[in-house]
């Protein structure tokens, strides 16, 4: 299409196609794999994606759009002993139970209610049988957030959260913290957005809306991070119509319209 309209447009467009963002990681491998001296460096940097929502619609907007996540390993040590025997062991399953109570409490006690953080544990693994008490726990958090400051203070919660508990068990060996799968903050350059919007509404007309802040995250903005240019990143609606105007007329959206990555997506 581009090739196709040369008289329409000017300069140098350069289309990277980005393996791995299901895992946060590709864009990321892209930059390690030296992107920025493979490639001449851009003025600007251009994103899209599908997302729920009527399909076909193009949504953009300016500012914060998808949270900054990171995942958090947690591994819990402990002694193990025969189930009968707890009495001889340091069960590291209670440990990491009562840490995903405490860690319920970070967001809704230590966190203004204006900000906005999310804490949830994906995965509790601990043991392989039913009488004998494992030598570890291991948790794996997800944690999502849009500002740095409130990302800082929420790590140093968790941190203490799971030393306190550790100590309370009387685990001497210190819990050990992996952080990976990391999401950057897609913050959308306001001029961008000012320059490319209103030629969205001449070419889309009705289908060109404003996007919703979301909760989700992709790991894109290390692209533009990486080379130091402005950006935007536009979603497209891929929900069908009709599903789509049922769940918003009966206010059900979060309950029946599936989101990317999920088993029942696009049903």
């Amino acid at each position: 299409l581009l090739d196709a309209h040369r008289d329409a447009w000017s300069g140098t467009f350069l289309a990277l196609f980005q393996p791995a963002e299901e895992t946060g990681a590709g864009a990321g491998a892209m930059v390690a794999d030296g992107l920025v001296a493979r490639v001449p460096r851009p003025d600007v940097c251009l994103g899209q994606h599908v997302m729920p929502g009527r399909a076909g619609e193009v949504q953009t907007m300016p500012g914060p759009q998808f949270a900054a996540c990171d995942s958090i390993r947690i591994t819990i040590p402990g002694r193990s002993a025969h189930g009968s025997m707890p009495h001889k062991a340091i069960d590291p399953t209670y440990a990491a139970a009562m840490v995903v109570v405490r860690l319920q409490g970070i967001v809704g006690r230590e966190v203004n209610p204006d900000d906005f953080a999310v804490v949830s544990v994906g995965t509790l693994r601990s043991g392989s049988t039913n009488n004998i008490i494992p030598g570890s726990a291991e948790l794996v958090l997800n944690c999502r957030f849009y500002d740095a400051d409130v990302q800082r203070r929420v790590y140093a919660a968790i941190r203490r959260v799971v030393e306190a508990e550790c100590a309370a068990s009387g685990i001497v060996e210190p819990p050990t913290f992996e952080f990976f799968g990391r999401g950057e903050l897609i913050d959308n350059d306001p001029g961008v957005f000012r320059a490319v919007r209103p030629v969205f509404d001449s070419v889309f007309g009705g289908a060109s809306v404003d996007a919703a802040r979301t909760t989700v995250s992709e790991d894109f903005a290390t692209i533009p991070r990486a080379f130091g240019v402005p950006y935007l990143y536009w979603v497209v609606g891929c929900t069908p119509r009709e599903l789509w105007d049922r769940a918003v007329a009966e206010n059900r959206v979060d309950e029946d319209v599936p989101v990317n990555h999920m088993g029942t997506f696009l049903p």
